[in-house]
């Protein structure tokens, strides 16, 4: 739908500036900046005026060359080009152009091969309204001369029925490097080339200047005369102008010239900015387009100027308005085509690098006087195992719905049911319809996952540990307090990381898993208390290497209603006079393709158990030691299954089951011992104790 203004008003009327023809010069390309490309020389001259140019620094005029038209610069790296615009008249300027050329080949596909190609071979682009102007859809384009605003490659178009001629400049980026070439546009659409010669001259539609003084004239039903004077008309009516020679005769040839009324000049914006102008009148009026020189070469019925999408096109209009191909007026009227699109909006998160603990404030605002569009996608609860970033994950946006705001700031809240993934997406759009590229901010809000690295050495990484995959902790005293801060926490470790002495209490729900040889280093007094708590360990390695009789604790594991899971681990420990790995009151320990040896001077154990629940599954129970015992066990449950269980020592046994409930089926028992108990039997169970099975065990050394 076309918007209609009538302009053409008699108030709103302006006569052409003549300004200095200088005004109008400019050099177009080359542009300052650094390009994939040698650049061309391209300067619109002024009417009459000339041009020279040098490439070494020195004075144009004196040293330099002519220039004649578009010419390649066919120079690399630094490049600076010395430019003096004379016009007519004498009047100068000149202008200094440095710029870098850093010749490179687009990274892209075969389409922008091909295009970049067509550049660096001619430089200019020859483009006729009509036609379809095709940029690879893998490079962005950005025109004008401050290319600072890139869109997305397309196919691009003007109408036949534009009629300014124009080097437009543009660049095209794949992303690293920048090529920048001009777009020469060229109007097809064909005008009448029609001119009437007659004795006097019509300016600004109401005055009438008689020139040849060989004629005398009359105007209407007036009596003939040789005006000297300007003479006022009223152009709302029709009017005759005659005229014959000085020397009056009835025999003289008398020409006769037909003034209709003033038409009104109609400017139509489409609804992508073009605008088009046109004459509203009975009479067959035409439009010309004045050029520099102050001529108009064609005339139309009406006169249509446009501009890519992705360019601002902003001037003056030099209109001369024709009746019977004599110029009745000529107007300078400012038009603004707006079809570049707004800069996207700025998303500024309180947290930076798509992670985040703690519920994320995001703040959207346009640079610009424009309206921002915005929406949410997600929480996407994550995995508990993920390991994509913020911007691997996808996101459904088939069901997005934009809201609209000036400025606004959103807060992203994390989940308790695990990772919470977001993302924000926002666009502007301007007072003209343009609409911006899309800004996007992802985002995983995670109060569950943490990374421990024990290969981390660079001091600025340290500095900036966060428990995040990007700045892990290199400690486990680090991630120890955010356990128990939380309902659950996923511990990924990496390499070798030490555990602070003294006791690590864990009162919250956690997984600790290792990835690439993964350490835990127990210090000599280092030791776990689990409570009211389920932790389980897997895929690592946990460490207590110590000098005999050094050790305070006599256990590592001390559980009190909590659950303690191993999967995976291999766990040795080297205790001084005697020493338990696994203190178990009212808990579940759950031990699962798991090795576990432990040594001490006189006694030492696997597990020592009150009223708990210890199922030991395809697992190795290592221990040596003057006493030597896997398991003992008061009440609870006791399950052993395909295992490896060894004792090695002056005495010991594999099992001590003191009213339990016992299932110990398919294992190997191994006993290295000076004092067998005899009997083999290696486990021992009291008169309470109900087994319930006990089957398909290699017993040996008992």
């Amino acid at each position: 739908m076309n918007r209609k203004t009538k302009i053409f008003k008699s108030a709103f009327l302006a006569f052409l500036l003549f300004l200095p023809s200088l005004f109008w010069a400019q050099v177009i390309s080359p542009e300052s900046g650094t390009w994939a490309n040698r650049q061309l020389l391209i300067v619109d001259v002024p009417q009459d005026g000339n041009v020279f140019y040098s490439l070494n620094g020195s004075d144009p005029e004196t040293s330099g060359f002519a220039y004649d038209g578009p010419v390649l610069i066919d120079l690399a790296g630094e490049v600076s080009v010395n430019v003096s615009i004379i016009d007519k008249v004498g009047n100068r300027i000149s202008r200094k152009i440095s710029y870098i050329v850093n010749e490179m080949e687009p990274s892209k596909d075969a389409a922008s091969s091909e295009f970049i190609k067509k550049i660096n071979s001619q430089g200019i682009i020859e483009y006729l309204p009509g036609e379809t102007f095709i940029i690879p859809s893998s490079l962005e384009y950005a025109f004008g001369e401050k290319a600072d605003i890139f869109t997305g490659g397309c196919e691009l178009s003007l109408s036949d029925e534009m009629v300014v001629s124009r080097f437009l400049p543009c660049v095209v980026t794949d992303g690293k490097g920048k090529w920048r070439f001009i777009v020469k546009i060229s109007p097809v659409k064909s005008g009448i080339f029609s001119r009437k010669d007659v004795p006097f001259e019509i300016i600004d539609w109401n005055t009438l200047v008689f020139n040849d003084k060989s004629f005398i004239y009359k105007i209407d039903d007036q009596w003939w005369s040789q005006p000297k004077e300007r003479v006022a008309l009223d152009r709302t009516v029709n009017h005759m102008i005659s005229w014959q020679s000085v020397d009056y005769s009835k025999q003289n040839v008398v020409k006769f010239y037909n003034l209709p009324p003033k038409p009104e000049l109609n400017k139509e914006v489409s609804e992508n900015g073009s605008i088009k102008f046109t004459l509203d009148s009975q009479h067959p009026y035409k439009i010309g387009l004045i050029q520099n020189n102050n001529e108009s070469s064609e005339l139309y019925d009406s006169i249509e100027i446009d501009t890519f999408k992705g360019d601002n096109f902003d001037g003056k209009v030099s209109l001369g308005i024709f009746y019977d191909s004599v110029c009745q007026s000529k107007l300078d009227i400012p038009f603004s085509i707006h079809r570049k699109n707004p800069r996207a909006p700025m998303i500024l998160p309180s947290e930076e690098g798509g992670f985040a603990r703690q519920a994320v404030r995001v703040a959207i605002a346009s640079t610009e006087k424009n309206s921002v569009y915005y929406a949410i996608s997600g929480p996407v609860i994550l995995d508990e195992d993920y390991t994509v970033t913020a911007d691997e994950i996808l996101f459904d946006l088939n069901s997005v719905s934009y809201q609209k705001d000036k400025n606004v700031a959103v807060i992203l809240e994390p989940k308790n049911e695990g990772a919470a993934a977001y993302k924000v997406s926002a666009y502007c759009v301007d007072d003209h319809g343009n609409k911006s590229k899309t800004s996007e901010y992802a985002v995983i809000i995670d109060q569950r996952n943490f990374f421990l690295d024990g290969t981390i050495t660079d001091p600025e990484m340290i500095k900036k540990a966060n428990g995040t995959i990007k700045y892990p902790f290199t400690e486990f005293a680090q991630i120890l307090p955010l356990i128990n801060k939380s309902r659950f926490v996923h511990v990924r470790v990496n390499g070798e990381v030490k555990v602070p002495e003294g006791t690590s209490k864990i009162t919250s729900n956690c997984k600790i898993d290792g990835t690439n040889d993964a350490r835990l280093i127990l210090s000599p007094s280092s030791n776990f208390t689990i409570k009211n708590s389920s932790v389980s360990f897997s895929n690592c390695i946990i460490t207590l290497a110590e000098s005999r009789n050094t050790r305070e604790t006599s256990f590592l594991f001390n559980l009190e209603r909590a659950v303690l899971y191993f999967e995976g681990v291999e766990l040795s420990s080297v205790f001084g006079k005697s020493g338990t790995i696994i203190n178990s009151d009212n808990s579940v320990v759950d031990i699962v393709n798991s090795g576990l040896t432990a040594s001490a001077e006189s006694y030492s154990s696997i597990i020592s158990s009150v009223k708990s629940k210890l199922k030991i599954k395809k697992s190795r129970l290592t221990v040596v030691a003057g006493t030597a015992v896997n398991i003992s066990a008061q009440g609870g449950l006791v399950e052993i299954s395909n295992s490896t269980c060894i004792v090695t020592g002056v005495m010991g046994r594999i099992a001590e089951l003191f009213d339990t409930h016992s299932t110990i089926t398919g294992n190997n028992f191994i006993g290295d011992l000076k004092k067998p108990m005899g009997n083999n039997k290696p486990v021992y169970e009291d008169k309470k104790n109900y087994s319930v099975a006990f089957s398909d065990n290699n017993i040996t050394g008992f």
